[in-house]
């Protein structure tokens, strides 16, 4: 939780508070379009220069700027709404003024990404703006005609292409309610909840400790929808129970960031990408959770299959202490499912938007915390104040990040490079000069692209498609593995997998997945030759 020890603490204490009311009030009243995102750069300006500073060891003058930097931000965005109207018609011809501002928030929004993002994600934010200034150096197809300095500014900061593009809708109106909403769960006590339910369902064995760390993060990741949030939320619960265990700070740490990044993939609420899924493609949010399910079952079940190696090959300890059952569980604290129930009751049988479902899963979370037993769970005024500011840091980083993903998709869409690449790949396929589908027809029937002749079995007809491609390669890959596993514990006299080189393992999972696909892609080539040497037609039966 924040602190109020001193003028600043509180300041930044309001205006965090003032960052998810401004969200809140968006979702519940109509806002035009552009001063609803211009207000809430101006919130991401502010606090970032305010609340997050340019190193560890900054001294006063450093902090200085930083104040005379939020200033600017906040001038700038004042600058653009006192005439909102002209601004925008400005956006083919900015003036001198529209130039001063717009570079500043341009170069603002670069110093905010390397000091929340990193070094690596701001060389390729520069990359991008370089590349939009000097496209007509570059040679072969991702070259264009380059463009100058003020058009760059003005389809970057006057439009809604750029940084007032998707990615910032996305994060006032989605992601940052749902942020939100998962440090409203974790404070009315639903992290216990989870570890409680993780633990009773994987048991006492070598790995419970690591399967319920893993565990304990997917179901948290879920509502929480932030890896940062997730990790930061599991990591003060797990730890004592990895170690324990005997796991040492750095494996801990790794295994409950492994298992809190999925979080961004997670259903039901997921990371800002699905929420960008959702707008650019047009589709509903409960398509989103459908398409993610699987990569997230895969996600988890690869990572609980590390754990449970690792646990045979450090012999770990078993949680002690008591167990519960699940049964005990939900008696005493499954109410915590509550709010979730209602969050997709809202999305799929009311059909409301994700962000009045949102306000919905937040109220039923208040609303629920009193059932708690234990008072300091309650979701008193006090306590409502101090989750919603501590949900507002969680977002910080999270909405730079999408302000400065605005500028590389404006970058996109100022110089036609989505359409460059989709050409680059098409030219990629069309070289390789492949048959058409419909010329695969008399070719043996295992070819991937075959059609499977009426008098072959079930067996000959699963095989051609492709979920029984999909199924051959994660048996054999999983098969491998196993085997290895199963090898070198009896080579070791009983002992667990010895795994000091693990890009042997993954290959070895891998390879026979690749020599499947390998051999079949070129058994459909070699039998489409000796097809056509043979006078077949290709379109025949």
């Amino acid at each position: 939780m924040i602190e109020f020890r001193d003028i600043k603490g509180a300041i930044l204490g309001v205006l965090f508070f003032a960052f998810v009311a401004w969200s809140v009030y968006g979702a519940a009243v109509a806002i035009e379009t552009y001063a609803f995102r211009m207000v809430h750069v101006a919130f991401i300006l502010v606090l970032g220069f305010l609340a997050i500073p340019f190193s560890p060891k900054s001294g006063k003058w450093l902090a200085g700027l930083d104040v005379l930097l939020a200033i600017l931000g906040v001038t700038a965005i004042i600058y653009a709404l006192v005439d909102l109207d002209q601004f925008i018609r400005r956006s083919t011809l900015p003036e001198t003024w529209d130039m001063v501002f717009g570079i500043s928030m341009i170069l603002m929004l670069v110093e905010l990404s390397r000091r929340t993002v990193g070094t690596a994600f701001t060389l390729v934010l520069v990359g991008f703006l370089l590349y939009a200034c000097l496209g007509n150096y570059i040679p072969g197809p991702l070259t264009h005609k380059g463009y100058d300095l003020d058009r760059i500014v003005g389809h970057m900061t006057m439009t809604l292409e750029g940084i007032l593009g998707v990615p910032i809708s996305v994060s006032v109106s989605f992601v940052m309610l749902f942020v939100v909403y998962g440090v409203f769960m974790d404070a009315a006590g639903a992290g216990r909840f989870w570890l409680d339910m993780s633990l009773s369902v994987m048991g006492r064995s070598a790995s419970s400790a690591g399967r319920g760390a893993v565990i304990t993060t997917a179901l948290l990741g879920g509502p929480q929808a932030s890896g940062v949030a997730t990790t930061m939320s599991v990591t003060p619960i797990m730890w004592p129970i990895l170690r324990q265990a005997g796991y040492s700070a750095d494996m801990a740490a790794g295994l409950i960031s492994a298992g809190g990044i999925g979080a961004v993939i997670s259903p039901p609420l997921m990371g800002a990408g699905a929420f960008l899924i959702m707008q650019f493609l047009k589709i509903s949010f409960w398509d989103v959770v459908v398409m993610v399910s699987m990569p997230t079952l895969l996600y988890y079940m690869g990572t609980l299959f590390m754990v449970e190696m690792e646990a045979r090959k450090m012999n770990f300890k078993p949680p002690e202490g008591e167990s519960q059952t699940i049964g005990q569980v939900m008696k005493s604290k499954g109410y915590h499912l509550i709010s979730l129930v209602v969050l997709i009751a809202l999305l799929v049988g009311w059909n409301l938007s994700p962000e009045m479902a949102a306000l919905g899963a937040i109220a039923t979370t208040i609303a629920i915390s009193f059932l708690s037993k234990d008072r300091q769970e309650w979701l008193v005024p006090k306590k409502i104040i101090l989750a919603t500011i501590d949900g507002a840091r969680n977002m910080l980083p999270v909405a730079v990040l999408l302000a400065a993903a605005g500028l590389i998709v404006g970058v996109f869409s100022l110089t036609g490079l989505g359409l460059k690449i989709s050409s680059i790949i098409m030219s990629f396929h069309l070289f390789r000069h492949w048959p058409e589908p419909a010329d695969y027809r008399h070719v043996h029937h295992d070819c991937r692209y075959g059609r499977p002749r009426p008098h072959q079995s079930w067996r000959s007809r699963l095989r051609g498609t492709s979920a029984g491609l999909l199924f051959r390669r994660v048996v054999g890959g999983f098969s491998a593995c196993w085997a290895v596993t199963v090898g070198r514990s009896r080579g070791n006299g009983g002992q667990s997998l010895w795994l000091d080189d693990a890009g042997v393992e993954v290959f070895v999972a891998c390879f026979p997945g690749a020599l499947s696909l390998l051999s079949n892609e070129r058994r459909c080539q070699s039998a489409y030759h000796r097809r056509n040497a043979a006078g077949f037609s290709p379109g025949g039966d």
